[in-house]
C-alpha cells in the first residue's frame, strides 16, 4: 500500500511537469509567431518625423525666414539733414527739379519731418540775379502733398532761413512714402548751388 502511494505521487508529479512544459511551449510558440521583421523607409517624399537632440550637423542649403526688418525706423526727435549740391562749374538749367529726401530708400521714418531751417549758398555767374527755390512735398511719383516754403535768394551769396515754428512735411500728416523736392528757377544766374534743410523726425 505504501509503495502504491509512492508510485501515484511520482506519476502525479510527472504529469504536472509534462503539462507545464506543454503549456509554456505553446505560449512561447505563439509569441514567436506574433513577432515579425519590420522595415522602416525614410525618403525625401515620405520622411519619418524625428526629434533632434544635442548638436546636429546640417548640410546643403537651409532657408531661414521671419527675420526682423534690417532697417530700423528712426525714432521721433532724431535730427536729420537734407542736402544737395548742384552744378559742375557751369550754369544749371533755367528750371531744375531736385529730390532732397526720399522716404522709400535706406532712410525710414514714421512719415513726417519737422523742418527748422533752410540754408542756400551759390556761386554767381557773370550775370548775377535772384533765384527762386520752391520746396514741396510729394508722394515720390509726381503727386504733391503741398508746398513747404518758397525762398528767394541772390546768387553769389548765402541765405539762411530759420523757422521758429518748424514746418511739418508733409503738412497734411504722416505719409508713406513721401519725398521732399525742390524746384529751382535759376535763370542761369548761379554755377554751383548748395541747398541744406535741417530738421527732426516726427
Amino acid at each position: 500500500m505504501k509503495d502504491l502511494k509512492i508510485y501515484l505521487l511520482v506519476a502525479f508529479a510527472l504529469v504536472a511537469f509534462v503539462g507545464s512544459v506543454l503549456i509554456y511551449g505553446a505560449r512561447t510558440s505563439n509569441a514567436a509567431a506574433s513577432e515579425k521583421d519590420v522595415t522602416v523607409v525614410n525618403n525625401a517624399s515620405d520622411p519619418v518625423p524625428v526629434t533632434l537632440q544635442g548638436s546636429t550637423s546640417v548640410s546643403g542649403t537651409v532657408a531661414v525666414s521671419n527675420f526682423p526688418d534690417a532697417v530700423a525706423i528712426l525714432p521721433a526727435g532724431t535730427p536729420i539733414t537734407l542736402r544737395q549740391t548742384l552744378g559742375l562749374s557751369q550754369s544749371i538749367h533755367a528750371i531744375e527739379n531736385v529730390t532732397l529726401f526720399r522716404d522709400n530708400g535706406d532712410t525710414h521714418i514714421n512719415g513726417q519731418l519737422a523742418i527748422g531751417s533752410i540754408s542756400i549758398a551759390s556761386t554767381s555767374t557773370p550775370n548775377p540775379g535772384e533765384i527762386y527755390y520752391d520746396f514741396v512735398a510729394t508722394n515720390c511719383s509726381g503727386n504733391g502733398f503741398g508746398e513747404i516754403r518758397t525762398v528767394v535768394a541772390q546768387s553769389g551769396g548765402t541765405t539762411h532761413l530759420d523757422l521758429p515754428i518748424p514746418q511739418m512735411v508733409p503738412g497734411n500728416g504722416p505719409q508713406r512714402p513721401f519725398c521732399v523736392e525742390l524746384q529751382i528757377l535759376n535763370g542761369n544766374y548761379a554755377e554751383i548751388i548748395d541747398v541744406t534743410a535741417v530738421g527732426t523726425v516726427r
